[in-house]
């Protein structure tokens, strides 16, 4: 039932996302999952971190951060040119 119900919220939060946002920044975000599960379900089931796993969460961050940033300088500058065209119009 939980992993029925984790699924069907996952892809529900998923869709929502995507009414708001871009889908690759929707999908950047999703991506990080696996590290917030491993936050969360520490408690539960106490795993012990090697340096493999460590080293795993530390380039899917930084790939994280890398793409977003990237697709923000990008869509700040296709806003920028965006409203520099609207301008020259007026």
């Amino acid at each position: 039932m939980a992993a029925l119900m984790t699924g069907f919220l996952g892809t529900l939060f998923l869709y929502e996302a995507l009414k708001r946002i871009r889908f690759s920044v929707a999908n950047v975000m999703r991506a990080t999952s696996p590290i917030i599960l491993a936050f969360v379900s520490y408690p539960f089931f106490p795993v012990k971190l090697t340096t493999l796993n460590i080293f795993g969460a530390v380039i899917l961050i930084l790939s994280v951060l890398i793409i977003g940033v990237v697709d923000f300088k990008k869509h700040s500058t296709l806003n920028k040119k965006n409203s520099d065209e609207t301008a020259l119009e007026s």
